[in-house]
């Protein structure tokens, strides 16, 4: 799967949208509708509970906090010095992805 990247060409993630585009355009391109959302994962969603949209809150607040950014479509995705955590916050990339062979011949 192709990885986004940010203007200095550093990969950003790519799964969490893909996944929803490819969701939402395989329901219309069938020519359905698409459903109304109920119990999304982003962290700021309308539609879960109040107690839920206060511990979402009581979640962020502490890890923004504490420096780490959040994939808004996944509440529970928090990031801290990779490269979208970098192209967010304006820093670099405390490290890189690796290759899994590399990983491999390290170990």
């Amino acid at each position: 799967m192709p990885a986004s990247t940010d203007s200095d060409g550093l990969d950003v993630g790519f799964h969490c949208g893909f996944l929803c585009f490819e969701l939402l355009a395989s329901r219309l391109g069938k020519g359905e509708e698409p459903e109304a959302p109920r119990n999304l994962p982003y962290t700021e969603c309308p539609y879960v509970s109040e107690d839920a949209q206060a511990n979402r809150k009581l979640l962020a607040d502490a890890m923004s906090a504490a420096g780490f950014v959040n994939y808004p479509s996944e509440w529970w995705h928090w990031s801290y010095g990779d490269a979208y955590w970098g192209f967010v916050s304006h820093n670099p990339a405390c490290y890189t992805a690796q290759e899994e062979a590399a990983i491999e011949a390290a170990s």
